[in-house]
């Protein structure tokens, strides 16, 4: 399922991702990590008026989501600098998923077949969007030609000649455009659609060209057969989790209709129940709140959106908004303030770039932070961790070994409060290993 929409529309259609965000970054979260580190997320129509939307969305649901993404073709740029600011300035990381082709054109539009890609048909849009990637500096997640193994656009598979070989090759040129250009605040998803499971694997373009490992799937109901979240995407997960055991995975589309059964019941279980267990490494998941094929929207029925604001309020999904204390004098009805305790939202962790001795890494800012704290480890249970201080939303983390597996997590503080840590983010350092 793509974005739908066109997007010829300068502005950002939206999709949230509390919190996997690498950039979420979320990292790869294992079963003792995950309870404080996965994040919400949430696609929300166009608007002109979008900021007051998805304002409005985050009080309906009773907390800001972590991740905004995006959907934006190549007749547009890729950069909306104001619109990805209005994003980042409410505690989210913006996503933008980049999908190669003319919406206007159909999905069989030759002009963007993957070897138009590979072979540097369209290096000059791509280098400009790598410089003005560059040039914002900010981290963001870009979704660059998902759902690659489906049938519906002029990217995918048996449409245009395209080949698992031809989607590498044009993945792996336009990574490395985007490196050329120094575009390291970037953090690549890559997408694939739940099905078929039995061409995901052939599609990946290896560990050194994906940050984030994505997934896409719904529950059609009577559309197709009513399906719970874990037959959605169950055998995928499994597909995509052993390509590579660490890197952090991200549903990047889901929702659920209400034919065929009970939509609240499924959003519960999904969240509450199944992802824990099932689903691991599972750092977030991003809602398709859309009323367009079905009607997607956490809000179709009031016992859905009662369901999802249960969710949202859960410690299993990152850290509620910040609430005042107040006391009740027993002699008096009048309420008053004593105190006002900061719960901050945990960050979402990407690694930006990395080489022999040394990793960058990027999160979103978090409302009221005054500084973050970065560790780092060499295993994924921290047990001898090294901390640094640090007051910007990066940092490069030095003196490390070449070839050498590390863990990272960050969390941000006000002095006396500190948000949970954020689901760790692991890479390997380039390099020999040391004798």
């Amino acid at each position: 399922m793509l974005g739908h929409w066109s997007t010829r529309l300068s502005a950002l259609c939206l999709v949230l991702f509390a919190g996997f965000a690498v950039a979420f970054l979320t990292g790869p979260t294992t079963r003792a990590s995950t309870a404080q580190g996965r994040s919400l997320g949430i696609v929300l129509p166009w608007s002109s008026s979008y900021v007051s939307q998805l304002d409005a969305f985050s009080q309906q649901i009773g907390r800001s989501p972590g991740i905004v993404g995006s959907y934006r073709d190549w007749t547009i740029p890729l950069i909306d600098a104001p619109t990805m600011d209005a994003v980042i300035s409410r505690g989210a990381t913006p996503q933008i998923t980049w999908e190669p082709w003319d919406s206007t054109k159909g999905s069989t539009d030759p002009s963007f077949a993957l070897s138009t890609i590979a072979n540097g048909s369209h290096d000059a849009y791509i280098r400009a969007s790598a410089q003005a990637s560059a040039a914002y500096g900010k981290p963001f997640q870009l979704r660059f030609a998902p759902e690659m193994n489906g049938s519906w656009a002029p990217w995918e598979g048996s449409i245009n000649g395209n080949t698992p070989a031809l989607y590498i090759a044009a993945w792996q040129h336009v990574v490395s455009l985007f490196r050329t250009a120094g575009a390291t605040n970037v953090t690549w998803v890559w997408s694939p659609n739940n099905g078929p499971t039995s061409t995901i694997a052939a599609y990946y373009p290896g560990d050194s060209w994906v940050d984030i490992m994505g997934i896409d799937g719904y529950n059609w109901g009577t559309a197709d057969v009513w399906q719970s979240f874990t037959q959605v995407f169950g055998a995928s997960y499994d597909v995509v989790t052993a390509l590579n055991p660490t890197k952090p995975v991200l549903i990047c589309e889901t929702a659920s209709t209400e034919l065929g059964g009970d939509k609240a019941s499924w959003i519960t279980s999904a969240y509450l129940n199944e992802i824990p267990g099932r689903f691991p490494r599972v750092g977030g998941v991003i809602w398709f709140n859309v009323d367009k094929e079905q009607d997607w929207r956490v809000d179709s029925s009031a016992s859905a959106l009662a369901a999802y604001q249960t969710v949202a309020a859960s410690s299993l999904w990152s850290a509620p908004s910040s609430t005042p204390t107040t006391t009740i004098d027993s002699t008096s009805t009048a309420t008053t303030t004593t105190s006002t305790e900061v719960n901050l939202a945990i960050p979402t962790v990407s690694v930006t770039s990395y080489g022999r001795m040394s990793v960058t890494l990027g999160w979103q800012a978090i409302a009221q932070a005054t500084g973050y704290t970065v560790q780092t480890a060499i295993d994924p249970n921290f047990s001898s961790p090294s901390d640094l201080n640090v007051s910007k939303t990066a940092a490069t983390v030095t003196g490390l070994h070449p070839a050498t597996s590390y863990w990272f997590r960050v969390r941000a503080t006000t002095g006396p409060s500190d948000s949970g840590w954020s689901a760790p983010v692991s890479v390997t350092t380039t390099g020999k290993p040391r004798k």
